[in-house]
C-alpha cells in the first residue's frame, strides 16, 4: 500500500491521472448523453488499465502505445482527448531511453495517420503527418531530458550518501584515534600515580602534578567529545533546502605543534624520544589524506606510549620529498611486551587499510627496534 501511495503521489501519477482525466470526462458525458460507442469506451477503459499498470511500474508505459496503435486501427475515430495521455506514455518510455522513446513516437505517429489503413494512405498531406510526428517526437525528447535530470538527481544523491558516510567514517576514527587515546593516556597516568601512592602513602602530595595531568587528560578528551557531537548535530544546507555534508576539501596540519603535544604527553610518563619534522612540509593536505595522517599519528604515540620500553625511547621523523609525505617511527617494545607481534594490532590494522586506500604504503619490521614506515601521496594542493 505504501508503494502504491507513493507511485500515485509522483510525479508519474500525477501526470498519468491528470492526462487521462478530460478522456474519462467526455466519455462519461458521452454515454449520459447515450452518444457513447462500445468502442470509444472500450478505448477509454484500455487507456485507464494502463494508466494504472504504467502508475506501478513505468514499463507499462508501452500499453498506451498499443491502445493507441489498437484504437487507430479500429474504424471508430479515437476521440482528441485521448492524445494527451498517450503523450505522456511517450515522454515516460523516452526517460527509459531515447532510442525507446523515438521508437515509440514513430509508432504512434503512424497510427495516428492511419497508416495501416491502406485507404488512408494519402489522407494526410505531408505538413500534416509531420506536425503529427513533431508532437510525438517533442514528448520523446521531453521525456529525455526528464531522465538525465533524474539520473543526475540519483547520481547527486548517492554522491551525497557516500559523503556522509566517509564523514561518519572519520569520525569513528576521530573516537578510535584521539579520545580513545587521551583515555588510554589518563588511564597510564592513574596507574602510575596510584603505584607511586600505594608504595610510598605519605608522597601523595609530591604527586600532585600527575593528578592534575589525570584531570588536564580527561577535561582535553572531553572537549574532543563535544566537538565531535556538535560536528556531527552541524547541519549544512543547499540552496534547495537539502542537508548536505561539510564542504572542506582540504584541512591545515601543524607537524609542529601537533609532535610538540605528543612528545610532551610521552615525556610526562617517563617515555622519553624525540619527533624529527623535515625542513619542506605540507602545511596543507586535501582533506581525506589529512584525516589519514591524522589517525596514523595518533595510532602511532599511542603504541609508543603502550609499548615502547621507557629508557630506549623513541624517534618519529616527519618529511616530505617527490610528492610523498613520509612518517616513519621506531622504538623499542618493552620487555613484557618483547617477542610479541605488535604488527598485529586492530589500530595498525586499522591504519594500515586508511593509507592504502589513499594510495599509500606501509611497511612493517618486526624486531629490535620496532619500526613502522608509511608513504602518503601528496597532491599540488598540499604544499606552500
Amino acid at each position: 500500500m505504501r508503494y502504491l501511495a507513493r507511485r500515485l503521489t509522483s510525479v508519474d501519477g500525477v501526470l498519468l491521472i491528470a492526462a487521462i482525466l478530460p478522456s474519462i470526462i467526455e466519455t462519461t458525458t458521452a454515454a449520459a448523453n447515450g452518444r457513447a460507442s462500445t468502442i470509444a469506451a472500450g478505448v477509454t477503459a484500455s487507456l485507464c488499465l494502463a494508466a494504472a499498470c504504467a502508475i506501478a511500474k513505468t514499463n507499462a508505459a508501452w500499453l498506451f502505445v498499443l491502445v493507441w496503435t489498437v484504437a487507430n486501427v479500429l474504424p471508430e475515430e479515437v476521440s482528441v482527448s485521448a492524445t494527451l495521455p498517450v503523450l505522456v506514455a511517450v515522454a515516460l518510455v523516452a526517460r527509459m531511453s531515447l532510442l525507446q522513446g523515438v521508437v515509440a513516437a514513430v509508432i504512434c505517429t503512424f497510427a495516428e495517420s492511419n497508416v495501416f489503413i491502406e485507404k488512408s494512405l494519402h489522407a494526410l498531406s505531408t505538413g500534416s503527418l509531420l506536425a503529427i510526428g513533431s508532437t510525438f517526437l517533442i514528448a520523446a525528447v521531453v521525456g529525455a531530458f526528464w531522465g538525465a535530470a533524474n539520473r543526475n538527481a540519483v547520481y547527486e544523491q548517492k554522491k551525497m550518501e557516500a559523503e556522509w558516510e566517509r564523514e561518519r567514517s572519520e569520525t569513528a576514527d576521530h573516537l578510535h584515534n584521539s579520545i580513545v587515546n587521551d583515555l588510554v593516556y589518563i588511564i597510564f597516568l592513574e596507574q602510575q600515580a596510584s603505584k607511586k601512592i600505594e608504595t610510598e602513602p605519605a608522597a601523595a602530595l609530591v604527586y600532585h602534578d600527575e593528578l592534575e595531568q589525570i584531570s588536564r587528560a580527561a577535561t582535553e578528551a572531553l572537549t574532543d567529545a563535544r566537538t565531535i557531537i556538535s560536528a556531527m548535530h552541524a547541519t549544512h544546507i543547499d540552496v534547495n533546502g537539502h542537508a548536505t555534508p561539510s564542504a572542506g576539501k582540504s584541512m591545515d596540519i601543524n607537524f609542529g605543534e601537533l609532535s610538540r603535544t605528543h612528545d610532551e604527553r610521552l615525556a610526562k610518563t617517563g617515555i622519553i624520544g624525540t619527533t624529527i619534522i623535515g625542513a619542506v612540509l605540507p602545511y596543507r593536505l586535501p582533506r581525506e589524506s589529512g584525516s589519514v595522517v591524522l589517525a596514523a599519528l595518533d595510532e602511532i604515540y599511542s603504541n609508543i606510549m603502550k609499548h615502547a620500553d621507557h629508557e630506549k625511547g623513541y624517534c618519529v621523523t616527519i618529511s616530505s620529498a617527490n610528492m610523498q609525505l613520509h612518517i616513519t617511527v621506531a622504538d623499542t617494545p618493552a620487555a613484557e611486551h618483547a617477542g610479541a607481534p605488535l604488527s598485529a594490532g586492530s589500530g595498525i590494522a586499522h591504519c594500515e587499510r586508511s593509507v592504502r586506500a589513499i594510495g599509500g604504503t606501509v611497511a612493517l619490521h618486526e624486531g629490535t627496534p620496532w619500526i613502522m614506515e608509511i608513504s602518503i601521496p601528496l597532491t599540488r594542493q598540499g604544499h606552500a
